[in-house]
């Protein structure tokens, strides 16, 4: 890889909400890459930047610019044009997002959101802080002191243990699990479980089930170009079924997937 990726990974009570801080230097490395197509990765990403990030879901026909951005859980292919590197980002799980969300997630999926919307109106401070920093390393403890204030102050009785452990179980099973497997072993029935899905996920469980298999079986994998049929670890149907699934998520064949340039995404995807 040819540009300079970070991430800087939280520990304690931040460590629950935020999988990583990471930044990188893509534009500057590759000038002449602006345009991308952006695939579900199954995270929630708050960016920081002072320059607009064209985003347009080709399916849905919308389309959005702005410049910081929350943006929420894709389960569609987006095009994206961006003509600088964001100064700073924030990756966060799924599983507990919505416990700091001031929107419903629902709101934030295949979207993406003035974080204000999201965070309340003291993150244009965090904002303001982060663009006049001068290094990075200002920028996470500025970050880690922002949502340690932000995180403590969260009332207990706002989670949902039963939704988080069965978001746990489908992503310790990367997908491979029937939702009637789920609700069982969180003792509720799929309807309820169902309703907490959509409510703090935005997605139903069976939803997001497909989304985990995709991203930890195929979109994190280097898949070589002799190994695009699924292999029973996949837990896909059949061949046909595979390819329906990754069409739907990526707007590609497996194939053509595989041997995409991910571009801006290179760093997350493919790791393993």
């Amino acid at each position: 890889m040819n540009w300079n990726y970070h991430e800087h990974k939280l520990t304690g009570k931040l460590a629950e909400y935020i999988d990583c801080i990471w930044w990188e230097d893509f534009t500057h490395a590759n000038p002449d890459t602006t345009h991308h197509l952006l695939v579900p990765d199954k995270s929630i990403e708050l960016i920081f930047t002072d320059s607009e990030i064209h985003r347009y879901i080709p399916s849905l026909k919308t389309e959005y610019t702005r410049k910081s951005q929350l943006c929420g859980l894709r389960t569609l292919p987006q095009s994206c044009t961006v003509r600088k590197s964001p100064v700073i980002g924030i990756r966060f799980f799924p599983r507990t997002f919505y416990r700091i969300s001031q929107v419903s997630p629902i709101q934030t999926i295949n979207t993406c959101l003035d974080p204000q919307v999201c965070l309340g109106e003291s993150f244009s401070i965090l904002e303001k802080d982060i663009m006049h920093a001068s290094t990075q390393e200002d920028r996470v403890e500025m970050i880690e002191v922002y949502f340690e204030k932000e995180i403590n102050a969260l009332p207990d009785q706002g989670r949902d243990n039963v939704y988080e452990k069965a978001v746990n179980q489908i992503e310790q099973t990367t997908g491979n699990c029937t939702i009637d497997q789920v609700a069982k072993e969180q003792h509720v029935s799929i309807k309820t479980l169902e309703r907490k899905f959509k409510k703090n996920l935005g997605l139903t469980p069976k939803k997001y089930s497909r989304l985990v298999r995709f991203v930890d079986h195929f979109l994190q994998t280097n898949v070589s170009p002799s190994k695009y049929a699924p292999p029973p670890a996949y837990d896909y149907y059949d061949h046909a079924h595979f390819i329906r699934e990754v069409s739907a998520f990526s707007g590609l064949t497996p194939k053509q997937l595989g041997e995409a340039n991910l571009g801006i995404q290179e760093a997350f995807g493919r790791q393993k």
